[in-house]
């Protein structure tokens, strides 16, 4: 999933569908979709690139500052920092036993517990009224149709 996810942003695509499919659709996978998901936004993160502007590359900070010097508690990248980094809410990098100390969860068990607070929290839009009635007439006219074609 994510060497086809990065494959078809790298070419240019700007639509990928499919995510969450496994088995050339066959499948699906809500786990994998909340994969996907966090991949993808790892992905553009990449893909956006790094911005190079005279307010980027700071180089009066850096001439001010020095080699050796401390450019973390600079106001400019105190500013700027967060703009360069992706930082994956799933992904986990701890150290190995940081890792095991907090329970050891791994990529996929993060990816379900998402899943699940996600599944537990969300309220769909409800349809109007009108919609729900077009929605079972043409369901009532398939049904209809495949009773037919059985007999």
């Amino acid at each position: 999933a994510g060497m086809s996810l990065l494959l078809s942003s790298l070419a240019g695509a700007n639509l990928i569908h499919d995510v969450g499919y496994m088995e050339s659709g066959y499948t699906s996978s809500l786990d994998l979709l909340v994969m996907a998901d966090e991949m993808i936004s790892s992905i553009k993160r990449v893909l956006k690139g790094v911005t190079v502007s005279p307010e980027h590359l700071a180089l009066d900070l850096l001439d001010s500052v020095g080699p050796g010097g401390n450019f973390l508690a600079n106001p400019h990248t105190v500013k700027h920092f967060r703009e360069e980094f992706y930082l994956s809410k799933l992904f986990d990098r701890k150290s190995y036993t940081a890792w095991v100390a907090d329970g050891a969860k791994t990529f996929k068990d993060h990816c379900n517990d998402k899943l699940h607070g996600l599944l537990g929290s969300h309220l769909p839009q409800e349809l109007p009224e009108d919609v729900v009635r077009k929605v079972r007439e043409i369901v009532t006219r398939v049904d209809e149709k495949r009773k037919k074609s059985m007999v």
